[in-house]
């Protein structure tokens, strides 16, 4: 015979199970919805084969694009050089970027008119300007107050 503690918890159990089916069988349309919904995103990500094929496969693709993340955001090294020649109205600049011409810069840039280089010295420091705003990222254009600063003569 069975203690009546026992019986008890037998009973309670068993309530609690006819709760829930009742309360599984008895549920409302939005519930019944929301279930329907569960069930097809949980065919969309398992799909027909299981689980482990698209786990694998959305492994795989993470990998992949952090992978491709590294290697397109590791700097690469600078080719950039920079010549001063001489033209028949005073001196210009070119800057290359991997051999190929990036800048070629006859004028002085940055002030209004056309003005040219005195001599190379100044063309060397306006095109090793350059290069480092070229190097940081920066837009290459160079002010009237960066000439200034760069102590470049304007006027021959």
């Amino acid at each position: 015979m069975r203690s009546p503690s026992t019986m008890e918890f037998e009973v309670s159990y068993c309530s609690e199970k006819a709760a829930t089916i009742i309360s599984t069988t008895c549920t409302s349309s939005s519930h019944l919805k929301n279930m329907k919904m569960k069930i097809s995103f949980y065919l969309f990500m398992v799909g027909p084969f299981g689980a482990r094929p698209f786990f694998k496969f959305m492994t795989l693709l993470t990998v992949s694009l952090l992978t491709l993340s590294y290697i397109s955001c590791e700097p690469k090294p600078n080719n950039i050089s920079g010549k001063v020649h001489q033209t028949p109205h005073g001196f210009a600049y070119r800057i290359f970027i991997d051999n190929k011409l990036a800048v070629q810069q006859e004028t002085i840039p940055g002030i209004s008119g056309t003005r040219y280089f005195c001599d190379s010295l100044d063309a060397a420091r306006v095109c090793r300007f350059v290069q480092a705003k070229i190097v940081n990222r920066q837009n290459p254009s160079v002010t009237k107050k960066e000439l200034d600063d760069l102590k470049i003569n304007t006027k021959c």
